[in-house]
This record gives C-alpha cells, sequence and structure tokens, in this order.
C-alpha cells in the first residue's frame, strides 16, 4: 500500500508540475501569441514528421541490439524480437510512471526469454552511464560551439541567481546551517534504522545476490567480444537522435535554415527536459522554445515547434508500446498453444 501511495504521488508530482508549466505559458500569452501558435501548428509540414520517426525507430532498434550484446557477454541470450518489445515498453512505462521503464524491460525480458532480473537490470544501469557520458559531450560541444549565444544567456541567469541567492549559503546564516545539521543527523538515524531492521529480518543474503547480480550486468561491458561494435551502436543511437529533431526543423518556415549547431544544442537541453518532467510534458515545449527565442525565433513560433515535436515523439512510444505488449501477448498465446498440441501429440502416441 505504501509502495502504491509513493508511486501515486510521484506520478502527480511529475505530471502536477509539467501541467504548471503549461499553465504558466498560456497564462503569460497574448491572444496574438495563441493565434501566432495555432497558425503555426495549422501551418506545418507534418510529413517531414515521417523520416523523423524512422530515425527514432532505428535508435531504439540499435539500442536492442547492443543490449543484446550485453547480455550475451553474461552467457544470456534473448531473442531480437523480445529485446525491441521490451525496450519499446520501457519507453511506454517511463511515460506512465518515471523511472519504471528500466524495471518493466528488465521484467518483460525475465519474463519471455528467462534472462535473469538483475543480470538485465545491471546492464541497463551500463546503458544510463553510458548515455549520460554521451549526454555529457554533446551538452559540452553545444555549450562551447554555441557559447555566444547559450553561455552568455547562462552567465546572465547564474549571476542573477547567485547575487539573490548568496545570503543562503553564507556563514552567518545559522538558520540553513542548522537545518541542514538536523537533515544529515535524521537521514543517519534512518540509514541506522533501515540497517537494524535489514539485520533482524536476515534479507543480507537475497540483497547481496541482487547487488552481484547487478554489478555482472555492469561488468558485461569489459566481457564484450566485440567492443568497436558497441561503440558504434552507442554512437549511432545518439545519430538518430539528432536526425529527429534536426529533421523535425523542416516542418516550419522559422526553423528550416536552422544549423545542427542548433540541433545539438537542442538535443542536449530537450534531453534534461524530458527527465525534468513526465515524459517531458510541459517543460521540452518551454526549453525549446526558450532556446530558439535565443536565435531570433519568436516564443509562440518556437513553443508550437516544441509541441509538433514531443507530440510526435510521444504518440510514437504509445503506438510502439501498445504494439509490443499486442505481439508479446501474441507470441505468448502462440507458445501455448504449440506447446498443447506437442502435448496432445505425446498422449495420443502413449496411448496408441
Amino acid at each position: 500500500m505504501n509502495k502504491t501511495l509513493s508511486t501515486i504521488l510521484q506520478v502527480c508530482l511529475f505530471l502536477g508540475f509539467g501541467i504548471f508549466l503549461i499553465w504558466l505559458v498560456f497564462s503569460g500569452f497574448s491572444e496574438e501569441d495563441t493565434a501566432r501558435m495555432m497558425d503555426s501548428l495549422r501551418g506545418a509540414r507534418y510529413g517531414w514528421l515521417i523520416p523523423s520517426l524512422v530515425c527514432a525507430f532505428l535508435s531504439h532498434a540499435s539500442r536492442a541490439i547492443r543490449w543484446r550484446q550485453m547480455l550475451s557477454a553474461m552467457g544470456e541470450h534473448s531473442r531480437l524480437s523480445t529485446a525491441m518489445a521490451s525496450v519499446f515498453i520501457g519507453y511506454l512505462a517511463n511515460l506512465a510512471v518515471p523511472r519504471l521503464g528500466e524495471i518493466s524491460r528488465c521484467g518483460v525480458l525475465s519474463r519471455y526469454d528467462g534472462v535473469p532480473f538483475e543480470k538485465a537490470f545491471g546492464t541497463v544501469i551500463t546503458e544510463r552511464v553510458v548515455d549520460l557520458l554521451f549526454l555529457a559531450v554533446i551538452t559540452s560541444a553545444a555549450l562551447l560551439s554555441q557559447f555566444s549565444v547559450i553561455g552568455a544567456s547562462f552567465q546572465e541567469y547564474m549571476s542573477s541567481f547567485l547575487s539573490k541567492y548568496s545570503g543562503l549559503l553564507s556563514a552567518e546564516n545559522y538558520t540553513f546551517w542548522l537545518l541542514f545539521l538536523i537533515g544529515a543527523l535524521l537521514m543517519s538515524l534512518l540509514g541506522w534504522f533501515v540497517w537494524k531492521k535489514l539485520s533482524a529480518s536476515g534479507r543480507f543474503s537475497v540483497i547481496r545476490d541482487k547487488i552481484i547480480g547487478v554489478f555482472q550486468g555492469i561488468a558485461a561491458v569489459g566481457k564484450l567480444d566485440n567492443v568497436p561494435l558497441f561503440i558504434a551502436h552507442s554512437l549511432f543511437i545518439w545519430l538518430m537522435y539528432f536526425a529527429m529533431i534536426f529533421i523535425c526543423f523542416q516542418t516550419m518556415e522559422v526553423t528550416e535554415n536552422l544549423g545542427p549547431l542548433v540541433g545539438l544544442a537542442m538535443l542536449a537541453f530537450g534531453t534534461f527536459a524530458i527527465i525534468a518532467t513526465q515524459g517531458g510534458i510541459g517543460a521540452y515545449p518551454l526549453i525549446v522554445a526558450g532556446l530558439l527565442s535565443l536565435y531570433g525565433i519568436d516564443q509562440a513560433e518556437g513553443y508550437a515547434f516544441g509541441w509538433i515535436v514531443w507530440t510526435a515523439q510521444t504518440i510514437f512510444l504509445i503506438v510502439a508500446g501498445a504494439l509490443a505488449l499486442g505481439s508479446l501477448s501474441f507470441i505468448k498465446k502462440h507458445e501455448r498453444t504449440g506447446a498443447d498440441r506437442i502435448e496432445g501429440n505425446e498422449l495420443g502416441n502413449t496411448g496408441a
């Protein structure tokens, strides 16, 4: 019950924050802004979304192949169809509950192909580490290449932020540091309490086995037979992410002449927006509009572009995830029917 309540609160928090951002933007829009945004949506060239979504599919397919490569290095094997379905179901689950996707995709793989959950989860953690490294490189490249535009704006914002909150961290602010110490003490007591409960229940052996399985999954990278292939898939995944954005520039006249460096910046900061709220709702269009405004694009038109990209990607993930769920149900039913048929034939032969 507590876990269910925690999940509900988490969903409400992320979803509520996204809805708040949507309300915040529209509350600041004038009638002219709303009219420009609607005109941009009506006049968009939606046909360009098709090749963009093809790139999205290719990136997810490459992720599934890379995942199978890591599992194979651990002596575990999965069908490509199951791995791809697991990836799409994971993305679908993340739209419903933040961070549920990693658990869902490992659970699917364990159920349908018998891969131990802990090992699968370890490889997913490795994926996230690799993705984080790529995101760090892309963000650094975007900031360095576009520093005259993005860097100046960020520096101005940070200066304003620090001047506003510098007094909070000062040594003279005894209230803040007292609250900090109290919080640290409470966290220490909580850790001690959890440790005692686990010790008394004898669950350490179970937790130890799970942790070992996770670390085995992480160590799979060091056992890869073909490291260049792993790196190639990792590069291809992020190249397709970039292509998704860059192709979408052609959907509107105001964005069709934007260069690849702008696409790189949008990929970096758009990824952070997706992490900030549930599936990026509210945050992604807002971040995109703010970024495009630095390049002279009207906020209402930039907001429309952000909604076009976000909506297309979200619908794609919902449809692909639903199809993946349906395909796995069909495969399971087909396998069960085949097993029953074989068992019936064996009984018939025995009777004869």
